[in-house]
């Protein structure tokens, strides 16, 4: 688990301030507030099979404000009742991975965490080799009742035969007030708003925590795989918010 390391590297006027030391070793990947995890052959044999069972949980929409998604042309951000999600681009995922808040840039203590900075990084490597990620890129998560950023979410890569795969992560402080599943149900309807009929996520087999987090959000396990667990969930029609 990431701790607070003290003031590091704060820009003047920024409110943060303080960053994480650099990490000694990765955060277990799939913790209970994290599933970064990059995309396995688990993963990419189910986005190359069809499936038609389940649908999108029946509040994806309605969770969002006023039952749509605030959407502009590239999907730059998203609200829902608690939280903002908010699109980063190249410049912030920079400031991110170095753990280096900007003028304007509002963090949580214990942000970015270890898997923050996974999450970022493989943003910023598909950024480079392919350009704009959006919508299927990372997304900031931003609580609203403080302002703070407390996490991240975001898809791993672009999608394939109509199946995404995402990953998110909480700061430890955020932990445990179901802001994930929140943001994962956000996260759904962007997907099924732009041609996305199928979304997986993998997870530690011990990870009970984030195991729930998921099934919250609509999905279902769909096979164990050695220490992980692959679940998905499938989107249709009457999931689907219209593009702007």
């Amino acid at each position: 688990m990431a701790t607070d390391g003290g003031p590091r590297n704060a820009a003047p006027g920024s409110r943060r301030k303080h960053g994480l030391p650099a990490p000694r070793g990765q955060e277990p990947l799939g913790s209970a507030g994290s599933n970064w995890l990059t995309p396995s052959p688990a993963r990419n044999a189910a986005c190359a099979t069809s499936r038609c069972t389940d649908t999108a949980p029946a509040d994806a929409k309605q969770l969002v404000t006023g039952g749509a998604l605030c959407l502009a042309a590239a999907v730059t951000e998203l609200h829902t009742p608690r939280l903002t999600l908010h699109a980063i681009d190249t410049a912030e995922g920079e400031r991110i991975v170095a753990r280096h808040a900007g003028v304007g840039d509002v963090w949580a203590d214990d942000f970015p965490f270890d898997g923050d900075i996974i999450g970022v990084t493989a943003f910023l490597r598909a950024a480079s080799a392919h350009g704009n990620q959006r919508p299927f890129g990372h997304y900031r998560i931003t609580r609203k009742a403080d302002g703070q950023a407390i996490g991240g979410i975001g898809f791993k890569g672009q999608p394939q035969n109509g199946c995404a795969e995402i990953g998110y992560g909480l700061a430890p402080s955020a932990r445990g007030q179901g802001y994930a599943a929140e943001a994962l149900t956000a996260i759904l309807t962007v997907a099924a708003a732009h041609g996305v009929s199928r979304v997986v996520a993998d997870t530690d087999k011990d990870n009970v925590a984030s195991q729930r987090t998921l099934e919250r959000a609509g999905f279902r396990q769909l096979v164990a795989n050695g220490d992980l667990c692959l679940y998905e969930v499938l989107l249709d029609d009457s999931s689907r918010s219209s593009q702007p």
